[in-house]
């Protein structure tokens, strides 16, 4: 069918079966590609190839399977070839420019940020976070509250969230950067921060911490201490410390205040400017203002 069409130039199906078969495969990948790079319009490779695991065979039988019955109902061949009828176009770059897309969606101009942000130590500039904790403690909220006060700060930021099938009572974690510069990636596979809310988190993601990195675990749902010696732990009470709050949801404010009190990557007046923008109920905006302050009055504390 879509051979039929007019924008194709080149559709071709081929199948990976033997050494002229897969031979054939690379000579047309090739020629799609180049096509491409010639800006001659569209190519369709289409491929067919084994899968042993999931036909429960070896790989022998499958490709012998592919011939005898796939081949036989999905014919191999070049549908259309007009390669050789269309001429290269002219190659333009588009080039971006950010203030086009502002304007495109209609967006405020960006501009610097009022906030003064005080230099952490080194060790804990451009952090790569992971959050974890059981669905219900709010560890998605920390790492929207984390990215969107970056924003008002005027960092970089990305923030992606992971979680099981049941989200309430289920494992949930989420991946935060901040950082000075362009982010390549939003993921966090080795987090310079991990954060605990519960004993199965700190389990699953300890050992992906940097050396020297920073653990920061609820001494309230975690029943131990991080093992590893060449990371720096902070233990806090955050649960026991909002329910006295009267903010029993509360413990990821805590935390937060916390890891803000013990690093300096943000100042507090970031973490209130963002939450009205994710906390629908506004009158629990005090309550985790609150919340905020006891997690840096523990550190301040701790310290001395």
């Amino acid at each position: 069918m879509i051979s039929t069409l007019d924008a194709p130039v080149y559709v071709e199906r081929v199948a990976i079966t033997d050494a002229k078969n897969t031979a054939r495969v690379r000579r047309a990948v090739r020629k799609g590609l180049q096509n491409q790079i010639d800006n001659k319009g569209f190519s369709l490779i289409e491929v067919l190839s084994v899968c042993p695991s999931n036909w429960k065979m070896d790989p022998i039988q499958s490709k012998q399977w592919l011939s005898d019955n796939m081949i036989q109902q999905f014919p191999l061949g070049i549908f259309r070839d007009r390669t050789g009828e269309v001429p290269a176009a002219e190659n333009k770059r588009h080039i971006f420019h950010v203030d086009g897309l502002r304007e495109a969606l209609e967006l405020p101009v960006e501009t610097e940020s009022t906030i003064k942000v005080a230099a952490p130590a080194p060790e804990f500039q451009d952090p790569r976070i992971k959050l974890a904790g059981f669905g219900g403690q709010g560890v998605l909220m920390l790492g929207l509250m984390l990215a969107e006060a970056g924003m008002h700060a005027g960092y970089h930021v990305s923030w992606i969230p992971s979680y099981g099938p049941e989200m309430r009572g289920g494992t949930a974690n989420c991946h935060v950067n901040l950082s000075h510069r362009r982010i390549g990636s939003p993921t966090v596979s080795r987090p310079t921060l991990l954060v605990a809310m519960n004993l199965p988190s700190l389990e699953r993601f300890e050992n992906e911490v940097v050396p020297g990195g920073l653990i920061i675990y609820d001494t309230a749902m975690v029943t131990r201490a991080p093992k590893r010696t060449d990371v720096k732990a902070l233990g806090i009470p955050a649960s026991t410390i909002a329910d006295e709050l009267g903010n029993t949801r509360g413990a990821n404010m805590v935390i937060l205040g916390a890891y803000i009190g013990y690093t300096s990557i943000l100042p507090k007046e970031a973490i209130f400017a963002a939450m009205p923008s994710l906390i629908k109920r506004k009158n629990l905006i005090p309550l985790n203002e609150q919340a905020v302050e006891k997690g840096m009055e523990f550190v301040r504390n701790l310290r001395g």
